[in-house]
């Protein structure tokens, strides 16, 4: 599953954060959040999840691998 654009404009305003909080009460950032730990471009800790290397890569440049 590819995340659309709003998801992926919603994950990149916290990529220089370097976190977010897993768990949201929208549903479509929940999804985003769900997404981006399938992909492995987030890690969750507790109820956080991390943007890991490739995540940040990902999201900044625009480029999404499959």
């Amino acid at each position: 599953m590819k995340l659309t654009e709003a998801q992926r404009a919603f994950l990149n305003r916290f990529v220089s954060r370097g976190w977010i909080h897993a768990t949201r009460e929208d549903p479509t950032e929940q999804e985003a959040i769900d997404i981006g730990l399938r992909k492995r471009y987030l890690r969750r800790e507790l109820s956080e999840a991390h943007f890991t290397p490739v995540g940040r890569a990902a999201l900044s440049s625009g480029s999404e691998k499959p």
